[in-house]
C-alpha cells in the first residue's frame, strides 16, 4: 500500500461554522485528506470569540453564516457555503479572499476553492495526491 503524501509545505488552520452534518462531513474531510487543523464552532457566537481572540490561528473560514462572521479578522480567507447563496452579500463582499461554494457540492469542487482561496498550487498537488490515496486506500478496504 502506498504511504500517505505528506503534508502541504505550510499549514492550514481552518474554522468551521456550519450546520452538523455538514461540519462533520467537512472535519474528517479535511483532517484526513488534507492534512489541514480544524476547528468546529457549533454556533456564530462561538465562532465570533474565537475570531476575535488573539493568538487564535485561523486561516480559512467555511460558513454557512457569512453575514455575521464577515469582517471580524482583516486578511481572513472566507468559504461561502449554501444552496441558495445571498447574492446582495456577494456583490457587497466582491474581494478576492472570497468564494462562493454551492450545496450539493462535489470533494472535487471543494478542493478547487480551497486551491483558489489558498493560492498554493503546492497545495493543490498536495491535496489531489490525498484525495488519490484516499480513493485508493477505501478501494482496497483499508
Amino acid at each position: 500500500m502506498p504511504e500517505p503524501p505528506a503534508s502541504c509545505a505550510s499549514p492550514v488552520t481552518v474554522l468551521i461554522v456550519e450546520h452538523p452534518d455538514v461540519s462533520k462531513f467537512l472535519r474528517h474531510y479535511l483532517e484526513n485528506y488534507s492534512g489541514f487543523t480544524v476547528i468546529e464552532a457549533a454556533t456564530v457566537a462561538q465562532a465570533t470569540l474565537l475570531l476575535r481572540t488573539p493568538g487564535v490561528r485561523i486561516d480559512l473560514l467555511i460558513t454557512n453564516k457569512p453575514q455575521e462572521l464577515y469582517g471580524l479578522r482583516d486578511g481572513l480567507k472566507l468559504l461561502y457555503t449554501a444552496s441558495i447563496p445571498d447574492e446582495r452579500f456577494i456583490r457587497l463582499v466582491g474581494a478576492r479572499n472570497f468564494a462562493v461554494l454551492r450545496k450539493p457540492f462535489h470533494t472535487d469542487q471543494l478542493l478547487a476553492k480551497l486551491c483558489w482561496l489558498l493560492a498554493a498550487p503546492e497545495l493543490a498537488a498536495a491535496l489531489r495526491a490525498r484525495l488519490s490515496y484516499g480513493k485508493e486506500a477505501s478501494e482496497s478496504g483499508h
